[in-house]
């Protein structure tokens, strides 16, 4: 369960770095991103793990960069170059979230991004995570970052 929830929150960071036709990008660097995410699952102790990441210049133009998950769907309430916020719904054969994000990018090369989901699993319990990621641009290649 918290390897979903964790991709579900990669992917919602992905969705915050792609432009959208309307909206200015949020201002990230391409390539390999170092990223510890800190989850907590019904108030129990936060796992903290770490990911690599690869956001491609192309994957930023083509609004692809961090939607890697059919899963979910994002609503977006706000949009800058420094700021990401909105909500998420995910719902796949063994669990179903609801929750809101916000991803901050204090530099193009660092971000931030929060969570808090609430849902149910396929078996009936109910499920309320928080995470907390926090990422830094590493590397203008994706060598070694690669999905």
């Amino acid at each position: 369960m918290t390897m979903l929830l964790l991709r579900h929150a990669l992917c919602a960071l992905l969705v915050a770095a792609s432009p959208c036709a309307s909206a200015q990008p949020l201002n990230v660097r391409p390539g390999g991103w170092d990223m510890t995410v800190s989850v907590s699952i019904n108030g129990g102790a936060p796992k903290v793990s770490p990911i690599k990441s690869c956001v491609t210049k192309e994957d930023l133009e083509r609004d692809q960069a961090f939607q890697k998950d059919e899963d979910c769907s994002y609503k977006i309430s706000a949009r800058s170059s420094t700021r990401f916020a909105g909500a998420v719904s995910c719902k796949n054969d063994s669990m179903q979230t609801r929750g809101e994000f916000e991803v901050v990018a204090a530099s193009p090369e660092t971000i931030v991004m929060k969570t808090a989901t609430k849902g149910s699993s396929a078996k009936g319990g109910t499920v309320d995570s928080r995470m907390e990621m926090r990422g830094r641009w590493a590397s203008a290649s994706c060598k070694g970052y690669d999905d």
